[in-house]
């Protein structure tokens, strides 16, 4: 559950904001992330236009970072 509020406008804003600078603002929102091969990552977000300013961020949370989960990351 605790995962839900990385879709909130509010933290998305934030995370963007924080990567990105405030030309982000408001320009993101979270993506579905089931991926072909069956798997899902925590969320993805999306800019609402198209840029080479704005790329997509993929944001995971991990409580421990290990190589098992840095291979399943990468694949």
């Amino acid at each position: 559950m605790s995962k839900l509020i990385l879709h909130n406008q509010e933290i998305i804003n934030i995370v963007v904001t924080t990567l990105i600078g405030p030309e982000g603002l408001n320009v993101y929102t979270s993506r579905p992330t089931d991926w072909p091969d069956g798997t899902k990552s925590d969320v993805l977000y999306a800019p609402s236009v198209v840029s080479t300013s704005f790329p997509p961020m993929l944001v995971e949370i991990q409580h421990t970072i290990d190589q098992t989960f840095i291979d399943r990351l990468l694949n």
